[in-house]
């Protein structure tokens, strides 16, 4: 897997800290597949890959604030699997109590 690119955090309002990482560095995961939950106040945030690869390393660990536009984590990937002109991320936000507070 010869390309790499950095997951970064989309541009929310601050305050948001990374509760817990859903993937180990070093797995092969498919697209969609949650990566890690965030939480601010009484939202929950779940981040999910665009695209194939291998998270290759976590730039941010858990309990450890978050801020717009941070590199958070990195994907290797074969050119073919990285999401050229879409988001790298997808994020879903939920008022539910997924984290524990």
């Amino acid at each position: 897997m010869p390309f790499f690119y950095d997951l970064k955090f989309p541009e929310l309002e601050a305050g948001f800290v990374l509760t817990q990482q859903l993937v180990r560095e070093g797995t092969f995961i498919q697209a969609n597949t949650e990566i890690a939950l965030l939480r601010f106040t009484d939202r929950n945030v779940i981040l999910r890959n665009a695209g194939r690869g291998v998270l290759s390393a976590w730039h941010v660990q858990e309990g450890a604030p978050v801020q717009a536009g941070q590199a958070f984590a990195r994907m290797n990937a074969d050119g073919e699997d990285i999401p050229y002109g879409r988001p790298y991320l997808l994020v879903e936000i939920t008022n539910t109590n997924l984290l524990p507070k």
